[in-house]
């Protein structure tokens, strides 16, 4: 069992990346002692291929070490193996229970104060279960509040806090970082490939002189791979969680606004965005970005209809919700939405949402939050294509719904959109039947 370290040393403030940091490697670490556990007992009773029929009975690929995994198998399945690993009774499976519903709210973004507030109470819940568990854990769920009421007390100085006026520049920082990220994935990929080849190359030259020389892989660019997938998975869960904290954070006075037209009530947004001459779409100079695509399918229409209000290259003044503020004769003046709320409401969705919930990742995958499972491995082909259509409009990733004729639709800005449509052969199964 190989713990990550990175729990010696967080938290160290109170911030949204110390936060999420530490309750994905909490997390991880989760999988990593219970994945053990489980491995070392079940391939001495059952046999080395326990995880395999285990796979086969489930119909779908497991991953020992995915706290999904540990957490939901023995909870949600009586004739599992992985119980054998456990305590038993009511009180064990409650503190399981309890355990699994941590990480579903982490990992599904449900939860977005990203501060202490949140996280003590998460980590409290942890040391029980690890306690009852008999995990190791239970010591680092401890240093871990020990650490954080030392922060609180200032005991531990800090060097800053980043609070949520700055969550916007910190997801441009870690998207910039996961593009890099992706490029050394890129470059360990190419160097095992190239290496592969050599080795290759040396099992047939070995095979034609009957040697008895034995080729094995380079067990450095195998571990680099390991680490180059692990900082791109934990900077797509931190894009994801901010993407999250960021939508459903509000300007002030941004919920209850008068008519457009009408003079704005309440702060100005912070965010000047200007209006394009040649296209229906907004421009972000500190960014250096276009912004409609921020806001769903609908945005481009909506800033067409602000061109009867305003002049092209005027300043929008613009909230996190998309609403936009233009000054006129001195005033404040609320121009409109980037989400057509109207349109959503009257039901541009069309059909009844089913009682089934997802989560759209990062990296294209779809995760159902009830079970965990995961199209891609239920359905590859079709999954690729949906998870690049809808990647295509939610970049960031973001929650799922389902209706009755199949639309797919992600909540934007607190509004459900349709995003595309699929069938039931290429949905999971049994959600559209």
């Amino acid at each position: 069992m190989n713990y990550l370290a990175a729990l010696d040393y967080l938290p160290e403030e109170d911030n949204p990346i110390h936060v999420l940091t530490t309750i994905q490697v909490l997390m991880r670490n989760v999988g990593i002692e219970l994945g053990d556990r489980y491995n070392k007992k079940l391939t001495k009773e059952i046999g080395p291929d326990w995880l395999q029929a285990l796979q086969n009975l489930r119909g779908r690929s497991l991953n020992l070490n995915d706290p999904q995994f540990v957490l939901g198998e023995p909870l949600r399945h009586p004739d599992s193996p992985t119980r054998s690993c456990l305590p038993n009774g009511k009180e064990f499976y409650n503190n399981l229970d309890n355990a699994l519903a941590v990480r579903n709210a982490w990992s599904h973004h449900d939860i977005t104060d990203l501060s202490f507030n949140n996280l003590v109470p998460s980590i409290d819940t942890m040391q029980v279960f690890a306690k009852s568990a008999g995990m190791a854990l239970a010591k680092q769920c401890l240093a871990i509040k020990k650490r954080i009421a030392e922060i609180q007390s200032g005991e531990y100085k800090n060097k800053g806090v980043v609070d949520g006026a700055t969550l916007k520049i910190e997801l441009d920082r870690l998207q910039v970082a996961l593009e890099l990220a992706k490029q050394r994935e890129q470059k360990v990929l190419e160097d095992l490939e190239a290496a592969q080849l050599l080795l290759d190359s040396a099992a047939n030259k070995a095979s034609a002189a009957e040697s008895s020389v034995t080729v094995v892989p380079d067990p450095e660019l195998e571990k680099a791979l390991a680490e180059a997938l692990a900082e791109k998975e934990q900077l797509e869960f931190l894009i994801e969680a901010i993407s999250a904290a960021e939508d459903a954070s509000a300007d002030m006075g941004d919920v209850s606004q008068k008519g457009i037209g009408h003079k704005w009530e309440g702060p100005i947004p912070s965010r000047q965005v200007k209006l394009v001459s040649l296209i229906d779409d907004l421009y972000d100079t500190n960014q250096r970005k276009y912004v409609a695509e921020e806001f769903g399918p609908t945005a481009s229409n909506e800033i067409a209809k602000w061109r009867q209000i305003v002049s092209a290259n005027s300043t929008i003044f613009l909230s996190s919700q998309g609403r936009g503020v233009a000054y006129m004769n001195g005033d404040p003046i609320y121009i409109g939405s980037l989400i057509d709320e109207s349109e959503a409401e009257l039901g541009e969705i069309s059909g009844f949402f089913k009682h089934h919930s997802y989560v759209l990742r990062i990296n294209g995958d779809i995760e159902d939050r009830a079970t965990g499972d995961i199209l891609r491995d239920i359905s590859p082909e079709a999954a690729r294509d949906i998870g690049y259509e809808l990647l295509m409009q939610r970049p960031t990733g973001g929650p799922l719904r389902i209706t009755t004729d199949g639309l797919v639709a992600s909540r934007v800005k607190g509004i459900w959109i349709p995003l595309t449509k699929v069938t039931s052969q290429d949905w999971f199964p049994g959600h559209l039947s």
